[in-house]
């Protein structure tokens, strides 16, 4: 290597962090591969410093300055790895002893886990050596008890024979400790059948050496059970004694004459009397005391089932509803569920509830109607006995039926609410007979104060509106409650709360069809059928005529008397005297000087309506009164008045239908009417409360009433002279100005006669009567022929010498 020195030096690879941050590009190097190492160290001499002549021609070269720069570095790295040797050596030394020390005592730990190791491996040896000798004591002992049962067998098998002979003369213990056990013994070796019978041949005659025993009363009674026990026969024993003791209760029972008396009190006594029989007969018996009562219990009811259920058969369905609580009260103090099921589930399980329910319903509902209260504007008061009877007739379909009668529930409301319905009805047609008679006239006590009573069957209106929307109510929350009992049948995981609710979850499970009726139930609920549907609103409607036609008679009746007065041609009754209205005139009598008193007393009635009224239309019955059906045709009320006109008039049926033209009040089209006939815009529907609007409809009914009974007395007057058609005219004048007054609308029909009446002379009259009328109008001939009678009276009332009709 050309006049160079190359210090050469070994690096052993060390574990020092300074030294190998001194030389770190050294330390990495394979210390093995010195050779390899020196030529990559010239290496980058030389491609650091140039070719060599260039090194020889410039003196020191960088080929030194790389080489002292690598030795300086080996030096420190090993200055440094040697330094960390030294350290490691001390702490090696350091810690030598006490390696030393732990590898003694793990050996020591060794040396004595290699002896226990054997000793186990000893004892082990032993416990097999014992264990083999345990197995063999085992099969020993096993083949001894063998034997002596084999022993034990063959002497059975020799003393068969004479156990047998002892037998003959034995009792019930010999029988029970001795022959019993060696039969039983016995039972796998030959002629076991033969012992086996003659085993149970000497028990029934033992047996029935004891049974005339069972009826004697004592302490023996003791003894008689231990002697039924070691034969085996406690259960007889007790079918036996259970038997004997019901004699005098059954006697007692069918004493009892088969009538439809309530059954219920006395069913109580008699169960009391055999609760106490059973604690009685079953006080001897100790531990077995409950079983003994149970057995007497169902003795007494068992041959009582069909008894039970005729008699059953007799009752009023609350009667047999607190048949069945009874019952079950008294089998759960027995505690047994055989017994439940004799006297509470047998007996009912033929009931027929639908028709008992329905029956019971509608006789209550039928008599739960209180006249007296139907005159009351409070309108809950009368209908609260009926919907508290429909709420228990639901608890008692549950305790009967468990549910499952539900649709007979269902359909004996709904007969029961049409039967109260109709009897409601009934009562409100005997109070309007009370106070009006055949002829439609008012008794005595209702013309002293008429209003004094009308104003209160308002109350009767208002009882039919709030029966209405509780009916509907009703039946919504009847629908959910048999959804409810459907949900809890259905769920075999809710326990049953009352026997009836046990008893149906036991048929569902049983009887599919029940099963499909629950499911029915729950998805569509139990509602009315369509017939039973219709025929409730055929009730319905008929209550709301009734209750309107109360309210209109007691309300029109007077106004029906004082227009009597008018022809005076009828009885006024309940007095024809004058106290009351003195009767009119309209033929010789002088110019007049005011309306007649029949009008004034109309007038004055139909204002009072209106303050009578006002303390009804501030309560609260005015909302339920609001509920009602209306009678729309005024078939029972202004309707009927117009209908009564037609009888006068004789009309035909086609000629009827124009009455309800005229009733209206409005103006006919194609007909001509008075000068002073209302124009159209008097009759545009006003914007009103419903209570106010309930109030105008009474009142404009009461109107057209009036209107229609003033052209009856009209048609039926004999004579009308110029002084009675102005008289006449003065009284529809005033009638006009009454509606007015009671802000009702014109009636053209009754301006219209105003106008016929109030003509000045005969010539306007007969103009009036000889203007064109379409024939093929009702309303037109129904018009012409009242104006034909009135023409006729007036030609009636014309002096002698101007002729007459």
């Amino acid at each position: 290597l050309t006049n160079r020195r190359v210090v050469v030096v070994v690096v052993v690879k060390g574990q020092s962090t300074n030294g190998r941050m001194a030389a770190e590009e050294y330390a990495a190097e394979e210390p093995r591969d010195v050779v390899g190492f020196v030529s990559r160290v010239l290496g980058e001499a030389l491609s650091a410093g140039g070719s060599e002549e260039e090194e020889e021609e410039g003196g020191a070269s960088s080929m030194d300055a790389k080489i002292s720069s690598v030795s300086l570095k080996l030096q420190i790295l090993s200055a440094e790895l040697t330094e960390e040797v030294e350290r490691c050596m001390i702490e090696v030394s350091e810690a030598a002893p006490v390696a030393g020390e732990e590898a003694t005592a793990i050996v020591k730990v060794l040396e004595g886990v290699s002896a226990e190791a054997g000793a186990v491996t000893h004892r082990a040896a032993r416990a097999v050596e014992k264990n083999v000798a345990a197995q063999s004591l085992d099969a020993l002992d096993v083949c001894k008890t063998n034997l002596r049962g084999a022993e034990r067998l063959l002497r059975l098998w020799t003393e068969w024979p004479s156990l047998q002979e002892e037998a003959a003369s034995g009792d019930c213990s010999f029988y029970g400790e001795k022959l019993k056990p060696a039969q039983i013994a016995l039972s796998g070796l030959p002629d076991a059948d033969k012992r086996e019978r003659f085993c149970d041949e000497l028990r029934d005659e033992l047996e029935a050496r004891l049974r005339p025993l069972i009826a004697r009363p004592g302490d023996e009674l003791t003894a008689l059970v231990d002697s039924y026990e070691k034969l085996g026969l406690v259960d007889s024993f007790v079918r036996d004694f259970s038997a004997s003791r019901p004699s005098q209760l059954h006697r007692k029972w069918f004493a009892r004459p088969r009538s439809s008396e309530s059954l219920a009190p006395w069913l109580a006594t008699f169960l009391d009397e055999a609760l106490a029989l059973s604690r009685d007969s079953a006080e001897p018996f100790g531990d077995r005391a409950d079983l003994v009562a149970a057995g007497v219990a169902r003795a007494v009811f068992a041959p009582l089932s069909a008894s039970f259920a005729d008699r059953l058969d007799l009752c009023d369905v609350v009667d047999a509803a607190e048949c069945r609580g009874l019952c079950v009260s008294f089998a759960r103090r027995v505690s047994s569920e055989d017994v439940l099921n004799v006297v509470a589930g047998e007996p009912f399980a033929r009931l027929n509830y639908l028709r008992k329910e329905a029956d019971h319903l509608s006789r209550v509902s039928a008599t739960n109607v209180d006249e007296t209260q139907l005159l009351s504007w409070s309108s809950n008061v009368s209908s609260e006995p009926f919907f508290a009877e429909l709420e228990r007739a639901s608890a008692r379909c549950l305790a009967l039926t468990g549910g499952l009668g539900a649709t007979g529930l269902v359909k004996a409301c709904s007969v029961a609410s049409l039967v109260y319905c109709s009897a409601a009805g009934d009562a409100m047609r005997s109070l309007k007979a009370r106070f009006v008679d055949a002829e439609g006239l008012p008794v005595a006590s209702l013309l002293e104060d008429c209003w004094a009573t009308a104003k209160r069957a308002f109350g009767a209106i208002a009882f039919a509106g709030k029966l209405e929307t509780k009916l509907a109510d009703r039946s919504a929350s009847l629908d959910a409650l048999v959804k409810e009992w459907a949900r809890d049948l259905l769920d075999d995981e809710r326990p049953a709360q009352t026997y009836a609710v046990e008893c149906a979850k036991t048929r569902l499970k049983h009887d599919r069809r029940t099963r499909l009726l629950a499911e029915d139930l729950l998805a569509a609920g139990a509602s009315p059928s369509p017939l039973d549907r219709v025929k409730l609103e055929k009730g319905l409607d008929d209550l709301n005529a009734a209750a309107n036609s109360l309210v209109f008679e007691l309300a029109f009746s007077p106004i029906r008397a004082a227009l009597r007065r008018v022809s005076s041609t009828r009885s006024t009754a309940p007095r024809d005297d004058v106290a009351y209205c003195r009767p009119a005139a309209f033929c010789g009598q002088p110019p007049p000087d005011g309306p007649n008193e029949y009008v004034t007393v109309v007038g004055d009635h139909l204002m009072a309506a209106l303050h009578e009224l006002e303390p009804f239309l501030s309560g609260d019955a005015v909302r339920d009164a609001l509920a009602a059906r209306v009678d729309a045709a005024g078939r029972l009320t202004d309707g009927l008045e117009w209908s009564k006109l037609g009888d006068a008039l004789r009309l035909s049926d086609g000629d009827r239908l124009g009455l309800r033209s005229l009733c209206a009040g409005r103006r006919l089209d194609g007909i001509t009417l008075g000068d002073e006939a209302p124009d159209d815009d008097l009759r545009q529907v006003r914007d009103e409360e419903a209570s106010q609007r309930f109030c105008t409809d009474w009142l404009e009914c009461l109107l057209r009433a009036t209107v229609a009974a003033f052209l009856d007395e009209l048609c039926r007057l004999p004579a009308v002279d110029d002084n009675g058609s102005a008289r006449l005219a003065l009284d529809l004048a005033y009638l006009l100005n009454v509606a007015n007054a009671l802000d009702l609308p014109k009636h053209a029909i009754l301006t219209h006669f105003h106008t016929l009446a109030a003509a000045p002379t005969k010539p306007d009259l007969d103009a009036l009567l000889r203007r064109d009328l379409p024939d093929t109008l009702p309303a037109a001939n129904v018009l012409r022929k009242i104006e034909v009678a009135f023409a006729t009276a007036r030609a009636r009332g014309q002096l002698p010498q101007e002729g007459s009709s």
